[in-house]
């Protein structure tokens, strides 16, 4: 059993903490009435073993050089809350930035003004590629669930967000639907992006571009 240190962040979806004596995991907790939500909804049983085994069959379907910048999920497991309470919580890579602090979120790093290098964007884009090809069912990919190892490098987290979760939009089956489900969270996080940062990086401005096109054009 592992037991619960510092609160790192809190999310739409539940709570992550670190680890005592466990310096490179984290823990991430279900909200409790997300997990009734879904239970009853959706007839998953457990929100953290659902998210485990989602994270590992996407990070199983891309190529070899991608995978390594999805984070790395070691399983489900008992914790120990600082209550003294118990809990089941999802047990990952605690992911740290260059200096070996925690990483931050894109957005905010974008926030505080620090440069990322085209190499990080492309990364980006390689991932939403694949995605959209393998028909992955993550339609959450935003901001908030990519996180800056470096200036070259996204780490990529949160995959929750599935078809079992969107059980009740079987369009979402079909490649064109899936595809411009991706596209539409992917847009609202570039118009972040350029609100934020007005001069980004040629890749993504050349992409913003064409999006912006299509748009028009449906």
């Amino acid at each position: 059993m592992y037991r619960l240190d510092k609160k790192i962040s809190e999310g739409k979806q539940g709570e992550v903490f670190e680890l005592r004596d466990e310096p490179e995991l984290c823990a991430k907790i279900p909200f409790r009435h997300l997990c009734l939500k879904y239970l009853l909804r959706n007839g998953i049983s457990s929100l953290a073993e659902y998210e485990m085994k989602r994270a590992k069959r996407i990070r199983s379907m891309f190529p070899s050089h991608l995978q390594p910048l999805f984070v790395d999920v070691v399983g489900v497991d008992s914790v120990l809350k600082t209550d003294g309470s118990r809990g089941e919580a999802l047990i990952m890579e605690l992911i740290r930035d260059f200096r070996g602090g925690i990483a931050e979120t894109l957005m905010s790093h974008l926030l505080s003004g620090s440069e990322l290098s085209e190499d990080f964007w492309q990364k980006v884009l390689d991932v939403k590629g694949i995605h959209e090809e393998e028909m992955t069912g993550n339609f959450d990919f935003n901001l908030e669930n990519i996180l800056v190892e470096d200036e070259d490098t996204p780490r990529f987290i949160d995959f929750l967000c599935g078809y079992q979760i969107r059980l009740y939009q079987p369009w979402l089956h079909f490649r064109r639907s899936h595809i411009r489900k991706i596209d539409k969270t992917f847009w609202e996080a570039l118009q972040k992006i350029s609100g934020l940062r007005p001069h980004i990086p040629g890749v993504i401005q050349s992409l913003r571009g064409r999006m912006i096109q299509d748009h028009f054009c449906q």
